[in-house]
């Protein structure tokens, strides 16, 4: 994987996990807000057609595209490549789950056009407790070029840290020597769902946004730590 010294490019960071419910659009979220608290500059790509949240979220704010990856002849890969191509900010890709199949069925283009974009690729893969999120995991790694870094996400929402054995077993395997682990604290239901149904930026909410006085301090003692989580590897991913 390249060091931070070789980069030249902003990076793309895709937000992956393949399962539903294991968080993935709540960790897209919350680097989308720590990026710009340190003043990068960040455009976002939503890939649900379902529930886009992260677009609905940020569509008045920054650069934003909603694409389909299912889309017939990887219309929809073309694109989140095109859309890379014409903006330089670092960029947040939240996949939607069961992204793998579109992956794989067009694995020969993502190797050839990313690799045309020279820019690194960052992959964060929210884990789950089953057995299989780890294998999906390894298979993740594979899925894109030349990963500048990747970086497994135990999300408490998903159980307490000792539930993620499966995952404690598997990363013992060279495949995942190079991987980079954090944790990310649970947020409460309250604050979660607020973030989502009304499609709030965390810093709306902390501004006001309609949360009690004790809400807005659960949400920032919990974005605190987040942001904590992020710190201890921002230099090896770029961002």
């Amino acid at each position: 994987m390249a060091k931070k010294s070789e980069l030249t490019e902003k990076p793309i960071v895709i937000v992956s996990g393949d399962k539903g419910g294991v968080g993935k659009s709540m960790i897209a979220i919350t680097l989308i807000e720590y990026l710009r608290n340190n003043g990068t500059p960040v455009a976002v790509v939503d890939t649900d057609m379902t529930n886009p949240d992260v677009h609905d979220i940020y569509a008045k704010f920054v650069k934003t595209a909603h694409v389909n990856l299912e889309a017939k002849d990887g219309g929809g890969w073309m694109q989140l490549v095109e859309f890379a191509e014409s903006n330089q900010e670092t960029i947040v890709v939240s996949m939607k789950a069961g992204s793998k199949t579109s992956t794989e069925e067009n694995q020969k283009f993502i190797n050839d056009a990313f690799k045309m974009l020279k820019r690194p690729v960052v992959l964060f893969f929210v884990l789950g407790l089953q057995k299989q999120c780890s294998i999906l995991f390894y298979d993740s790694l594979g899925l894109f070029p030349a990963l500048h870094a990747a970086i497994a996400v135990k999300n408490l929402k998903n159980g307490d840290i000792d539930e993620f054995f499966n995952w404690d077993e598997a990363k013992q395997d060279d495949a995942f020597k190079c991987v980079k682990e954090i944790i990310f604290p649970k947020v409460h239901a309250r604050i979660s769902l607020k973030i989502t149904d009304d499609d709030m930026m965390i810093s709306e909410l902390l501004e006001g946004g309609g949360l009690r006085i004790s809400e807005r301090a659960a949400l920032q003692a919990w974005l605190d730590s987040v942001f904590a989580a992020y710190d201890g590897i921002k230099d090896s991913i770029g961002i």
